[in-house]
């Protein structure tokens, strides 16, 4: 799990569980049904405040150069 840390802010990449951020990720994407479709070939990046989950954000490799934010 790799960590980025600016004094309360701490950034993870969650390799497990990553529905539980599911409200997280529908703040950005309404349809359930679409967050679903991406989370498991997404890398998932939540950042915290105070060990609480605050944003969340999906990647996915496009190809060599390219990454997509979902």
């Amino acid at each position: 799990m790799n960590k980025i840390d600016n004094d309360n802010l701490h950034i993870i990449e969650a390799d497990e569980n990553k529905r539980k951020f599911l409200p997280l990720l529908l703040i950005g994407d309404e349809a359930e049904y679409m967050i679903e479709r991406n989370l498991d070939r997404c890398n998932l990046y939540v950042g915290f405040i105070n060990e609480k989950a605050i944003a969340v954000c999906a990647v996915t490799n496009v190809d060599d150069d390219t990454v997509e934010v979902k």
